[in-house]
């Protein structure tokens, strides 16, 4: 497992079960380095597959993924709220909307997140 900011609450009881959590320090959810360290990781790794949630780190793993790994997205109605809020959550929630296209697989939460997202 990866993290991208850091290790958060549910780093400690990941490795309590036994599965390596590593942490990419990112600043924010919105730091440019983002898709640059994830690559690296990837590429260190070579994970089979790379799972995402939420929008800002569903940007993140489209723009880093690798060639023969697989993309698996998770989207719910948090990142329509947010781009509501301010203009970095509207253009993240954009640029989330297109790269949508770039995953393999989108799970979501609703029948409507899926009309959203078939809408661009």
């Amino acid at each position: 497992l990866t993290m991208l900011k850091g290790n958060g609450p549910f780093a400690a009881p990941i490795r309590d079960l036994g599965i390596p959590v590593d942490c990419l320090n990112l600043h924010s959810t919105y730091d440019p380095r983002g898709p640059v360290r994830l690559r690296s990781y990837l590429r260190r790794v070579a994970p089979s597959a790379i799972h995402s949630s939420l929008a800002p780190a569903n940007v993140v793993a489209g723009l880093a993924r690798s060639k023969g790994t697989r993309v698996v997205w998770n989207f719910g109605n948090e990142g329509r709220n947010q781009a509501r809020r301010n203009i970095l959550g509207w253009a993240t929630e954009s640029i989330s909307r297109i790269f949508a296209r770039r995953a393999d697989v989108v799970l979501c939460n609703a029948e409507s997140v899926a009309r959203y997202l078939h809408s661009t």
